[in-house]
């Protein structure tokens, strides 16, 4: 059986902690979740391999939604990607879907490999 507290048990016990416990339990928290998405990027990017395309899921400063490009190097957690209509960026592997390979290559090789 499984004897995990549950969430408003843990809201009751943190209620109940002095508020230098609470930054310690905080802490501890935060460097877990730090862990899980590091190695839930590392599982998405194991995914992808160089020249596969792919197309953004999540925009981002510079780049939409849905802009598609072809990888350039698979690194821990993340991807080089080149964006034929932006450029080359480094974004975390979370971030992209793969796709079909575009028909004749890359639109812009003027732009990069």
């Amino acid at each position: 059986m499984d004897d995990k507290p549950s969430v408003i048990q843990v809201i009751a016990a943190a209620q109940k902690l002095s508020d230098a416990e609470l930054r310690q339990v905080l802490d501890v928290l935060r460097d877990e979740l730090k862990h899980r998405y590091k190695h839930a990027d590392q599982v998405a990017a194991k995914a992808l391999r160089d020249s596969d395309w792919v197309e953004t899921i999540m925009p981002a400063k510079k780049l939409p939604l849905g802009a598609k490009g072809h990888i350039v190097e698979v690194r821990r957690e993340h991807v080089c990607v080149h964006f034929p209509d932006f450029g080359h960026f480094t974004v975390s592997a979370k971030m992209l879907r793969k796709i079909d390979a575009a028909p004749g290559g890359c639109p812009k090789p003027e732009l990069g490999a």
